[in-house]
């Protein structure tokens, strides 16, 4: 099994009445800003 460290963000107005969200171009799916944080070889190996 290999770790994916992912990151999301819940932005909201001032008023906390809208939420940011954006739609993924692979799946047309609406989600929050995000995903998978992109690391370099370096730092990966030391994860393993």
């Amino acid at each position: 099994m290999h770790r994916i460290d992912v990151v999301y963000s819940l932005i909201t107005n001032e008023a906390k009445t809208k939420v940011l969200m954006v739609k993924n171009k692979d799946n047309e799916r609406w989600t929050l800003p995000g995903g998978p944080k992109l690391i370099s070889k370096r730092e990966y190996s030391k994860v393993k």
